[in-house]
Order: structure tokens, then sequence, then C-alpha cells
């Protein structure tokens, strides 16, 4: 228990000996052949990663002045590819939680862009259905997309063959 720990007079010399070896460990990894020339941030994951976002921040740019969210979209673009869904097919579909789904159609219902019916013969299945305005704004925001799109692949591409070029030079 207590007796282990050590006494205040004792701690400044402990703290110390602890704060050596964390710095005498951190020099001999920065000795490291390979850690000397290791960038996290050149993995293929790290890459992918920020290529993600970077797409995500364009997406929100298209889709923003249509008076859009990602949710939002990302329903609007479900039904686009699927046509009418039930919500559980929503959810399959975006890989969003229940309750951004839920929140999305409410908003898109108020916006116009889509509508909710229930099944004749279960009230408890409603099948969701974009408006011909929810179209529109679908098309709008996808032509911009896939514009934007190409474009980041086409430099990823001009890069990838540059990185090649210097592979193999």
């Amino acid at each position: 228990g207590y007796s282990n720990r050590p006494l205040p007079s004792d701690l400044e010399q402990f703290t110390d000996q602890h704060r050596q070896e964390d710095l005498d460990a951190f020099e001999k990894m920065k000795q490291s052949e390979f850690l000397s020339d290791f960038d996290p941030y050149s993995t293929p994951p790290s890459i992918i990663a920020r290529l993600n976002s970077h797409f995500q921040t364009i997406v929100a740019g298209c889709i923003k002045p249509l008076g859009l969210i990602v949710p939002e979209w990302r329903i609007l673009a479900t039904l686009a590819k699927f046509g009418p869904c039930s919500v559980n097919d929503i959810v399959d579909g975006t890989k969003l939680p229940q309750s951004t789904v839920s929140r999305g159609i409410l908003n898109l219902i108020k916006k116009d862009l889509i509508t909710k019916r229930q099944r004749k013969k279960d009230n408890r299945y409603a099948v969701l259905e974009m408006t011909e305005q929810g179209l529109q704004k679908c098309e709008s925001a996808s032509r911009e997309i896939t514009k934007q799109s190409r474009e980041i692949l086409n430099e990823l591409e001009e890069n990838v063959m540059g990185l090649n070029a210097e592979i193999w030079l």
C-alpha cells in the first residue's frame, strides 16, 4: 500500500529519475535508423483519412448553397440510388445513426424534398420518396460533387504518377 509510495521529500528525485529515463528512451528512439526516416503522415491510412476529410469538406461546400447538410444529402443520395425506401433502409444505406437519419428525414420533409407515406396494410412501416424538388436538388448537387471529385482524382492520379516516376528513377 502506502509504504512503497515516495515521500514528498523523495518525490522530486523520483520524478527527475523518471523524466531522465523518458528522455533516454526518446533519444534511443530518435537514433533508430527506421524511425528517423519514418513519416506517419505518409502512410496509406493517413493519406486516405486526409483525402476523405478533404472530400467531405468539398461535399459540404457543394450542398450548402442548396440548403442541405451532409446527413440530408446522404439521405437524398440513397433515395436517388435505391428509390423509395424505409427508414431502416436509409440507415443501412447511409451508415448513419438512426437518430441522425430521423432528424434528417424530418428536415427534408419540412423542406418538401421528400415525402413519407404509411403503408396501407401496416401503419408501422413508412416509405420515403423524393419529391420533384428533392430530385432537382439531388441532381444539382450530384453534378457539382462529380465535377469536384473528378478534379481531385485527376490531381491524385498526377501525384501518384509523379511518385511512381520518383520511385523508379
